[in-house]
């Protein structure tokens, strides 16, 4: 085989390697600066609000701790909310139209007719965020690896007093563990709140009603 051949065989192999290296780090710089680098999610907000949205019957519960809670519980056209924060208890059931002020303590209720303000209330919540830009990432809770989703804002979902807060710092944190919601994290300025989330297909009838030895106030 002539020289010539041989030198042109070698400078095409060259040119190939070259190539072909080139390209890879080209797709590996890609990955190192997506902004959206991070443990890979199965799951959004999107479908999060979907998947709500297509349920008759669930329950959500957030928990900070014992003293600071937000329960929500949502069959067809009734919703009962149950908001506890720094002890401070609110109980409404959303029915027939009204909403339903509950009192436990002297087994009584306050009722504001035509008002359905909440009835949707997790809903309304996600519908807000669920086409908003986002960010994701990987943090470990409890020793567990979970993927979020972080928005750069506060959201309704936050139970501590954010009003005073001067911090051009607002964010939250979804964290997935596959399809299921386990934790938000609200970050504003040096305060940090994580919630631990629970949601569920099932909910107890009995909270969907007004128990009959309570009086209209």
């Amino acid at each position: 085989m002539p020289e010539n051949n041989k030198e042109n065989k070698k400078v095409i192999i060259i040119f190939i390697v070259i190539a072909i290296v080139a390209v890879c780090l080209g797709i590996i710089s890609c990955f190192l600066l997506m902004p959206n680098s991070g443990k890979k999610l199965s799951f959004s907000i999107n479908e999060l609000y979907e998947s709500l949205k297509q349920e008759q019957s669930y329950s959500i519960d957030l928990t900070l701790d014992e003293n600071n809670h937000s329960f929500y519980a949502k069959q067809s056209n009734t919703a009962y909310l149950d908001d506890i924060v720094d002890k401070v208890e609110t109980e409404i059931l959303i029915k027939n139209g009204n909403t339903y002020l509950i009192k436990d303590e002297d087994k009584s209720y306050y009722i504001y007719k035509n008002n359905e303000t909440n009835l949707n209330k997790i809903e309304n919540i996600l519908e807000e965020l669920k086409d908003k830009e986002y960010q994701t990432g990987e943090e470990k809770i409890d020793n567990k690896s979970y993927g979020y989703i972080e928005l750069n804002q506060l959201t309704d979902f936050v139970i501590m007093n954010t009003s005073n807060i001067k911090s051009d710092i607002k964010k939250t944190r979804f964290y997935f563990d596959g399809k299921d919601l386990k934790y938000i994290k609200t970050i504003a300025g040096n305060k940090e709140e994580l919630l631990k989330v629970t949601i569920s297909k099932d909910v107890d009838n009995k909270l969907l009603q007004i128990p009959s030895d309570y009086e209209e106030k």
